[in-house]
């Protein structure tokens, strides 16, 4: 990510209506059975802390296929889905970092065009340097 999708992204993680929706998520899956903290690290909480404990040495074919979700499993993650859905969650955290990217963009406009300036620069000389080598290669493509 580049340091101003980075920025959007934290920053609106912080954002009132983002955080009033992660709780109203939290309260969701606590009805319906689920400790979970966060609606975006919930599905990473539960990988590193049950489903690594639950398979602390997986089979080679589990190693290279993974290990099938349990009905549990499945649950919990439509009861997140079904949470996100209902609280709005997604929706309102895409709107409030939207809304900063486009901040970020209009107030960092100049130094973004002279970066794709240098972007279309290099792509053009890497084209004139690969010459036939290029045309071959995108006719392929």
């Amino acid at each position: 990510m580049s340091p101003l999708e980075t920025r959007a992204w934290k920053t609106s993680r912080n954002d009132r209506a983002v955080q009033s929706a992660a709780a109203e998520w939290k309260r969701c899956m606590a009805r319906r059975g689920h400790d979970y903290k966060d609606p975006v690290n919930a599905p990473y909480s539960y990988w590193t802390s049950q489903r690594m404990a639950a398979h602390p040495n997986p089979t080679k074919e589990q190693r290279k296929h993974g290990i099938p979700p349990t009905d549990a499993e499945r649950q919990a993650a439509l009861d997140d889905i079904g949470c996100k859905n209902e609280s709005g969650f997604v929706r309102i955290w895409l709107a409030a970092e939207l809304a900063l990217q486009r901040r970020l963009v209009a107030e960092n406009r100049v130094p973004l065009e002279e970066h794709r300036k240098r972007l279309d620069r290099m792509l053009r000389n890497a084209t004139e340097a690969l010459g036939p080598i290029a045309a071959t290669s995108s006719a392929r493509g």
